[in-house]
């Protein structure tokens, strides 16, 4: 297996003496990985070397990925098929890049020196096996967890960051990372983690989304500016279940993004869904999401899950003064069954909808557009020009430079 994973690395690097020593080095990472029984998948490790060259890579050891969604992702609605499953992407956050932290004129405002920061990359080649760098957490022993309950969710200050760069990745890192594994061209939508609920169900949660096109990629993300709570019961929720201390913090260092390619009617979607502190890999390497609610809404809980690729929910019964009462599982599978079925035609129906009328409303617009929120059970979406410089992209000049480095 390890010979495998060596040959493997060898043949999607297109100059390996280009790089040299770090080509070995890397090598010896891959070997010494897989002489342990991690129960990993398709690692998506990006790595810029020197001159810039993005480079991807998969990594399985062995396939995390079970059936298990890639069977019932279709009991939604026929219509959607996983086509692939990409990996984790993994951004650093602790990035000390000159630009890093200061105020963004627009989401996509990256430059190349920040990507390689963020990215890891010093000159050398980055490897992402590294655990629990490079994939969402370990889920701890659920008796153990058991054990502890009922417990009180603590309240404290505000602890947290703002929705953006250094603490989350461009939109065009998961692009070019997805780019070294499927042909872009290829591709008609490339989405964030909410969008597939937001269309659904024309409703974006105080959210904005911005819609620009990308060559023939119609790029639709969360364009918001917003904070991030550490202390929120969702994540005290995801700390408990991963054998931490519900208040212990620590430092918020990675990033964690799951890439799949889904086929939605005769459309193929690239969907980029952050994972960090909403889910964890059980015993068998599958992806378990959390949610810590006291009425969850099972419909909008099941598209969640069908961006973010977890086939099982741990549920967090909680009261409204904060104490978890009891945790209880589902699959994915249940959960489609406590989704009537008309409701699933509905929401599976507003979806392909929505991406075909945006799909012609982005045909001739190269700027970026916001989406509004619209009725989904009479209207259709519509794009108005942005109030705000919202580009997903960075600069022309930038992505020329990306572009011309990951073809070398």
């Amino acid at each position: 297996q390890a010979q495998q994973q060596i040959s493997a690395l060898a043949n999607s690097i297109r100059d390996p003496a280009a790089i040299g020593a770090t080509v070995a080095a890397s090598v010896s990472a891959v070997a010494a990985m897989a002489s342990v029984k991690s129960g990993l998948v398709c690692v998506a490790v990006m790595c810029i070397d020197a001159a810039f060259a993005v480079r991807y890579t998969e990594v399985e050891s062995p396939p995390r990925r079970s059936n298990d969604f890639a069977g019932t992702l279709p009991k939604f609605d026929k219509r959607f098929q996983l086509e692939k499953d990409l990996g984790f992407l993994v951004w650093h956050t602790n990035c000390t890049a000159a630009k890093a932290y200061r105020d963004r004129s627009s989401p996509g405002d990256v430059e190349i020196e920040e990507l390689r920061c963020g990215l890891g990359a010093t000159g050398r080649m980055r490897t992402g096996w590294k655990l629990p760098e490079a994939v969402p957490p370990r889920l701890a022993s659920m008796k153990d967890v058991r054990e502890r309950l009922p417990l009180n969710f603590i309240r404290s200050n505000f602890v947290g960051f703002r929705n953006r760069l250094p603490y989350r990745p461009p939109a065009v890192a998961s692009l070019l990372a997805a780019a070294k594994s499927v042909n872009i061209s290829d591709v008609d939508f490339f989405i964030g983690g909410s969008v597939l609920t937001a269309l659904a169900t024309g409703k974006f949660d105080r959210r904005s989304y911005t819609v620009q096109r990308w060559r023939n990629v119609v790029m639709i993300f969360c364009s918001s500016d917003y904070l991030i709570h550490l202390n929120r019961k969702s994540f005290q929720f995801e700390r408990l279940l991963t054998g931490m201390s519900i208040g212990r913090l620590g430092p918020h260092q990675t990033h964690v993004e799951h890439l799949q390619l889904l086929s939605i009617g005769k459309l193929r979607v690239l969907v980029s869904a952050g994972v960090s502190g909403v889910a964890a890999l059980d015993g068998a390497g599958r992806l378990v999401e959390f949610m810590a609610a006291v009425k969850p809404n099972w419909a909008t809980t099941v598209l969640h899950m069908l961006s973010s690729g977890a086939d099982r929910l741990l549920y967090g019964n909680t009261t409204g003064y904060g104490k978890l009462r009891g945790i209880d599982e589902y699959s994915l599978q249940q959960l489609l069954g406590m989704v009537p079925a008309d409701d699933r035609r509905r929401l599976a129906s507003n979806i392909t909808a929505a991406l075909g009328t945006i799909q012609k409303l982005a045909a001739k617009k190269l700027v970026p557009f916001d989406l509004r929120p619209w009725d989904a059970a009479a209207g259709s979406p519509k794009l108005s020009p942005l109030q705000r410089n919202s580009s997903l992209l960075p600069s022309a000049k930038t992505m020329k430079k990306l572009l011309a480095s990951s073809a070398n």
